[in-house]
């Protein structure tokens, strides 16, 4: 399948830390330009629901599928023999749902309410930096690539850009045109 076929490409040590660097560099660079992605897609595609659909696989489809293979990919390399490897996958699926349940708390209860979006997402792509310091990855292109993207996801400002008037994560038409509403409660 696909992950066999990066992994023959890029080798099998090296997974791991690209795909932890290509997702922190996709969530700094792209991110702050989603506002301009989702007016785009809204203006091509008028039905609201579809629109956040696309727009939301355009977003996050790339960090989220290299994202999904880390952890098989971990599994295979520490599985040393076939009798121990469901207490070894078992270890490591134990640490990726307590690495899971505190980052969601700490960056849900904390980080958001206090620091917004950017905040979040700064935190993200810096975890993503650190774990992808704690691979084979070369360092320097590593480190390098993950200021860009730190520098990208705080200081890149995207112009004013509204090709769509309504917004495309909002209930469509009833946001802007308060008529709909009168409408849909008189039927």
């Amino acid at each position: 399948g696909l992950p066999a076929r990066i992994a023959r490409l890029v080798g099998k040590n090296e997974f791991v830390g690209v795909s932890l660097l290509i997702s922190g560099i996709w969530i700094g660079v792209v991110f702050p330009w989603s506002g301009v992605v989702c007016s785009l897609i809204g203006s091509f595609i008028p039905l609201s629901s579809l629109s956040s659909l696309l727009a939301t696989i355009i977003l996050f489809a790339i960090p989220h599928m290299l994202l999904g293979m880390v952890l098989p990919f971990l599994i295979k390399g520490q599985t040393h023999s076939v009798t121990t490897s469901g207490h070894e996958s078992g270890i490591l699926y134990g640490i990726s749902s307590v690495g899971s349940i505190v980052g969601t708390v700490v960056i849900g209860a904390l980080i958001l309410p206090y620091f917004q979006y950017v905040g979040a997402f700064v935190t993200i792509v810096s975890m993503l930096g650190v774990g992808t310091l704690l691979t084979t990855v070369p360092k320097r292109y590593a480190l390098a690539l993950y200021c860009f993207s730190l520098l990208c996801l705080v200081y890149v400002q995207p112009p004013e850009f509204l090709a769509h008037k309504d917004p495309l994560f909002s209930d469509g038409k009833m946001l802007s045109d308060k008529s709909a509403w009168k409408k849909l409660a008189d039927e």
